[in-house]
C-alpha cells in the first residue's frame, strides 16, 4: 500500500486534535469521557441560575431590537448581494476571488456606523492569500467580566446555474414573503448577520459590557480553507488564533435553532487504482486470463480493479453503519462515500482502451469519539485486504492520498457557554434549544482551545441548493436572543 500526505505545516493546535480526538478532549477538561458520551443529554428545562440580565433589560433588548425590523434584512440583502463564493471550490468561477473580503469591507463600514465603533476593526487577507478576506472586531469591556468570540463564515457555495433558481436569482437579495432570498441567506450571512445587530442593539440600549467581545467574519469555511489539514489555502477561522483573538468561549453563528456542541470527522481520501492500457478488442482475451490467473503480460482494466476496492470499502461502510454510533447522531450517519469517479486511459476520453488509471475520491465522516488515526487504519486495512486478494493489484497496489483532514470538536453540553445560550434563546422563544452533533462540519474546530457553541436561532431553507433564504422572523429573534447571551457572558453596566 503507498500511502501519501500532502505537505502541510502542523501546528500544534492541529497535533493537539489528532492525538485526542474528542474523547481525550474531554478528559483533558477533567470529564469522564467515556462514560460522559455513553449517556444520554441532562434534561434542563428551566433557566439555569447562571442567567443573570435583568428582566427590564431583556425587554429592553427586545423593543430595540424590534426598531431596526427593517434594518436587519436589509444589511442581510446587501451582503447576499455581494457574490463571496468560496474561490477554491471545485468549479468556481476564478473572477469570484475577492468576494470574501469584500464583505468584509461592507461589514466593517457598517461597523463604522454604530452608536460605540470597535477600538480595531481588522481586516486582513488570511495567509496572505489574495482576496480572502477575514475581519475581526474588537469591543473591549470596562473589566471583571468573562470575554467572549462570536464569529461565522463569510463564504458561499456556488449557486450553480442561475436559470434554475424561481422566482429570484441567487445574488439578488430580494426581500419578498417574509424572507430574504439568495445564495447565503441561511448559510452563513444569515448567521453573520443577527450577530452583528446583537452587538447594535445593545449599544443603542445604553448597555455596557464588562468582558471583551470580538465579532469575526471569515472566509473559506466551505471548502475547509478555515484550518483543515491538506486544505489548498489555510486562510480562514484558524487565523484568528493565530493573530492572538483569545476568549474564554465561543459561538459559531454557522448554526441554526439547536445548541451544537460536537462533530465528526471529515476525511477525503483519494484512492488511485493502477492498470494496463491496450486496445480495447483484447478484452475478451484479458478476461480470459483473468480466469487462470496468467498476468505475465497484458492489458489490466483499471477500472475493473477498482471495483474490488469499492466493494471492500462498501463493506466497512456498512460495518460503520452498523456499529459506529454516537448519542446525538441517527444509528448508520458515518459513512465512506465515493462521490468522485475518473478512469481511463492517460489523456483519452473514447472508450476504445482499455484504462489504465481510475481514480476515486471518497468523502468519509468518520466517528468523533475515536481518533482520525482510527479511522484511517480501517480504511487502509480494507483497502490492503482487497488488494492481497487479488493478484494484479498484490504487486500494483493503490496509492491512497489523504487530501483533507477536518477534525471534530467537543464541548461539554453542561459547560457555561452552551447552558448561557440555551438561557438565552429560552428567554425569548420559550423554547430551550435541544443538545445536538452537526452530522457534518464546522470552523469550531478551529478555534481550540477556545470552547465553542454552535447557535443562531435563525431558520431558512436550502443551504447549498436552490432557491435559498432566510426568515426574516427569526432573523429578528436570533438578534435578541444573541443580544441576551452576549450580556449574560460577558456581563453588563447600564
Amino acid at each position: 500500500m503507498n500511502e501519501e500526505m500532502k505537505d502541510e505545516k502542523d501546528l500544534p493546535r492541529r497535533t493537539y486534535l489528532r492525538q485526542m480526538g474528542a474523547l481525550g478532549a474531554l478528559t483533558a477538561l477533567g470529564y469522564g469521557a467515556a462514560s460522559y458520551l455513553a449517556s444520554k443529554p441532562v434534561e434542563v428545562s428551566a433557566l439555569s441560575s447562571g442567567f443573570t440580565v435583568d428582566p427590564a433589560d431583556v425587554e429592553l433588548i427586545k423593543t430595540t431590537v424590534d426598531g431596526m425590523a427593517s434594518e436587519i434584512p436589509e444589511f442581510l440583502s446587501e451582503l447576499i448581494q455581494i457574490n463571496s463564493t468560496t474561490p477554491t471550490y471545485g468549479g468556481a468561477d476564478p473572477s469570484v476571488r475577492g468576494g470574501e473580503l469584500d464583505v468584509c469591507n461592507h461589514i466593517g463600514a457598517k461597523l463604522a456606523t454604530f452608536p460605540v465603533p470597535p477600538t480595531v476593526t481588522d481586516i486582513y487577507e488570511g495567509g496572505g492569500f489574495t482576496g480572502r478576506g477575514n475581519l475581526v472586531a474588537t469591543f473591549p469591556g470596562t473589566g471583571g467580566g468573562r470575554s467572549l468570540l462570536i464569529w461565522g463564515h463569510n463564504d458561499v457555495v456556488p449557486e450553480g446555474n442561475p436559470a434554475d433558481w424561481t422566482p429570484y436569482p441567487p445574488f439578488s437579495g430580494t426581500i419578498a414573503d417574509g424572507k430574504v432570498w439568495g445564495r447565503g441567506a441561511s448559510d452563513d450571512k444569515g448567521g453573520l448577520n443577527p450577530g452583528l445587530f446583537a452587538i447594535k442593539a445593545i449599544q443603542e440600549a445604553g448597555l455596557t459590557l464588562n468582558g471583551n467581545l470580538y465579532y469575526g467574519a471569515t472566509c473559506g469555511e466551505e471548502t475547509g480553507d478555515g484550518g483543515a489539514e491538506g486544505c489548498l489555502e489555510r486562510a480562514g477561522a484558524i487565523t484568528m488564533m493565530d493573530r492572538g483573538y483569545m476568549a474564554d468561549a465561543g459561538i459559531n453563528l454557522d448554526g441554526g435553532g439547536t445548541a451544537t456542541i460536537t462533530q465528526v470527522h471529515l476525511l477525503w481520501m483519494k484512492v488511485v487504482v493502477p492498470g494496463f492500457s491496450a486496445h480495447s478488442s483484447q478484452r475478451g482475451t484479458m478476461l480470459t486470463k483473468e480466469m487462470k490467473h496468467e498476468y505475465p503480460t497484458g492489458p489490466v482494466s483499471a477500472i475493473d480493479k477498482a471495483s474490488i476496492i469499492m466493494d471492500a470499502l462498501r463493506k466497512l461502510e456498512t460495518k460503520w453503519r452498523a456499529t459506529k454510533k454516537f448519542y446525538l447522531l441517527p444509528q448508520g450517519h458515518y459513512t465512506i462515500g465515493p462521490n468522485v469517479l475518473r478512469g481511463g486511459p492517460d489523456g483519452i476520453t473514447t472508450p476504445y482502451i482499455i484504462p489504465n488509471h481510475c481514480d476515486i475520491d471518497y468523502c468519509v465522516w468518520a466517528l468523533q469519539t475515536e481518533s482520525v488515526d482510527q479511522a484511517k487504519n480501517e480504511l487502509l486495512a480494507a483497502i490492503n485486504g482487497a488488494a492481497a486478494g487479488d493478484w494484479w493489484l498484490m504487486d500494483h497496489p493503490p496509492t491512497v492520498t489523504w487530501e483533507l483532514w477536518w477534525p471534530p470538536f467537543f464541548t461539554p453540553e453542561d459547560h457555561p457557554i452552551v447552558v448561557n445560550v440555551q438561557d438565552a434563546a429560552e428567554v425569548i422563544t420559550g423554547t430551550r434549544p435541544a443538545i445536538a452533533s452537526s452530522g457534518a462540519v464546522t470552523d469550531s474546530c478551529f478555534v481550540l482551545p477556545i470552547p465553542a457553541v454552535n447557535y443562531t436561532g435563525k431558520t431558512g431553507y436550502g443551504a447549498h441548493s436552490l432557491n435559498e433564504y432566510a426568515n426574516i422572523a427569526s432573523q429578528i429573534s436570533a438578534t435578541k436572543t444573541l443580544a441576551l447571551a452576549i450580556l449574560n457572558w460577558c456581563g453588563y453596566t447600564k
